[in-house]
């Protein structure tokens, strides 16, 4: 016997027919949940749910308040320059706030699941309105939770006093940007957190102008003391340089999966020899660092206990230049990940800050460097942006076949060897085999293969490829049209090829790849 449905199951299957956007980013599709919404008293519930469980600020609800009570007026546009595209106003209470003013505002508050927390003269891109001083002094008033099924809080607000408005026990996400001229409340924000939102699982704090070396010890002991009383799944922040106590509080949280902070290499090895983790539970680590050992790397890997992990990535201003140190970083992610966890693996350089310059160069990354990395059939990114590549076609064609669901694929291409080892037959073995890819980096020239010219059956197999972005950097060619004919063959959605000089004084694989540019169906600027 069939299950018959409930009304309820009945009415979530209709919604989530309709809630999302086809062919874009996850979103919900408002207006068609309004027409929902009218067409009959049962939709009424779920939709007005749906259309209130996110907010970009707290505005769209304060504007359901009598009309007399508000005030808006356009927000001044002067020296906003090519910002101020839209026409952002600002709302006011124009008379005492009465708790029957607040009598709708209560009736949809409770829907509210996500919210944003915008100021003036913050993204002025589009028609929004802000709320001023009045506003907030009027919140601050209220007794009871002004959203109290809130679970998510991402600001832009320079006023950080706003975000504790709106922190809640439920609360298990928030993000907001930390400007040094806000240190006395920001300390007081970061005290308020356990206290306000005791069940958060995940941080994200981003940078708001860059913090002087002063500014940033004057945080410190705060931020310690706010990772001291969390249990966190996600922290993030890449760029506040972790102090050892701050590190050891954080990675001594029982619930921890994601990691993203910024530490110095040797001193995160101190960190976690003498703290070690207790069972491997890390799903995603990304570390941003001015300091790499010369080992470093290789010691990091088996101190993660990192047989869950998903993504492992390293940001550095030093490349790792000698070929044991790639070998054995390698061959430590490859003894101590799971194949088939593992899915995307980055070393990638950052211009900002750091040594450069303290090794003589890096060194190219050949197919027995790879080799380890083979097994990972559910990589979906490498990332090796320091470190040009070294290997043959049929080599390419074994990395394509081990990595069948690689979408993104990143090699250092700024050295332009007049004859690279991979040629066009390189990208033809990703087009068969790589049928997600849609990034790829690295250098190539026009000539045959190590195995010849492609076949007709080959070429079939390749056809109508959906790769986006192509960045083949100093590669020198000297026959655009074929290298154009095979574009447009193979990959027709290309909407990005970028190249690069060699240096300033050779420039000799320009014009060649501005005529491939001419012959190519899409747009494309050059780098």
């Amino acid at each position: 016997m069939h299950h018959c449905f409930q009304i309820q199951e009945i009415l979530m299957i209709i919604f989530e027919f309709v809630i999302s956007v086809p062919d874009s980013e996850p979103s919900v599709d408002r207006r068609s949940i309004v027409a929902l919404l009218k067409t009959c008293r049962t939709f009424n519930g779920p939709a007005v749910q749906i259309l209130w469980r996110e907010l970009y600020s707290p505005v769209p609800l304060l504007l359901t308040m009598p009309d007399d009570l508000l005030e808006l007026k356009p927000i001044s546009k002067k020296g906003l320059g090519y910002y101020s595209l839209g026409e952002p106003r600002t709302l006011a209470f124009k008379r005492n706030v009465v708790p029957s003013d607040w009598e709708r505002f209560d009736i949809y508050a409770p829907f509210v699941k996500q919210l944003g927390v915008m100021g003036q003269n913050e993204w002025p891109l589009v028609n929004y309105t802000v709320a001023d001083d009045t506003v907030y002094r009027a919140l601050e008033q209220r007794k009871s939770l002004l959203f109290p099924a809130l679970v998510s809080i991402a600001s832009v607000t320079k006023n950080v006093a706003e975000i504790a408005l709106f922190l809640t026990p439920l609360v298990r996400r928030l993000q907001f940007t930390m400007r040094s001229r806000q240190l006395k409340l920001l300390t007081c924000l970061a005290v308020d957190i356990p206290l306000r939102a005791p069940r958060l699982k995940a941080l994200h704090l981003t940078e708001g102008y860059t913090w002087n070396a002063e500014e940033i010890a004057l945080f410190a002991p705060a931020l310690h003391q706010l990772l001291a009383n969390l249990d966190l799944e996600e922290f993030n922040c890449e760029w506040f340089p972790l102090e050892s106590g701050m590190v050891q509080s954080l990675f001594g949280m029982p619930s921890l999966r994601i990691v993203k902070i910024r530490r110095g290499l040797p001193g995160l090895l101190q960190d976690l020899q003498s703290h070690p983790l207790k069972q491997p539970h890390l799903t995603e680590f990304k570390l941003s660092s001015n300091v790499l050992g010369r080992d470093g790397l290789s010691e990091l890997v088996p101190l993660l206990l990192p047989s869950m992990l998903a993504v492992f990535s390293v940001t550095s201003s030093i490349t790792i230049s000698t070929a044991k140190n790639i070998t054995d970083f390698i061959l430590a992610i490859a003894a101590h990940c799971s194949p088939a966890a593992l899915t995307a693996l980055t070393l990638e350089p950052n211009a900002k800050g750091g040594q450069q310059g303290q090794y003589s160069g890096p060194s190219a990354v050949t197919f027995a460097m790879l080799r380890p990395l083979l097994p990972f059939c559910n990589l979906r990114e490498l990332n090796l942006d320091a470190q040009p590549l070294d290997v043959a076609d049929d080599e390419v064609k074994r990395m394509a076949m081990a990595w069948p669901h690689l979408e993104g694929l990143y090699f250092d291409t700024s050295s332009g060897h007049p004859k690279p080892r991979p040629s066009l037959k390189s990208l033809l073995w990703f087009a068969v085999y790589c049928k997600r890819l849609v990034s790829l980096k690295f250098e190539l020239s026009e000539n045959l293969g190590d195995s010849g010219e492609a076949l007709p059956e080959e070429m079939a197999l390749a056809v109508d490829h959906n790769l986006r972005y192509l960045n083949v950097g100093a590669s020198i060619i000297e026959n655009p049209a074929r290298v154009a004919g095979f574009l447009n063959c193979v990959f027709p959605s290309l909407s990005l090829l970028l190249w690069s000089s060699i240096n300033e004084q050779d420039q000799r694989n320009n014009d060649p790849w501005k005529e491939v540019q001419a012959q190519i169906r899409c747009y494309l600027p050059t780098s």
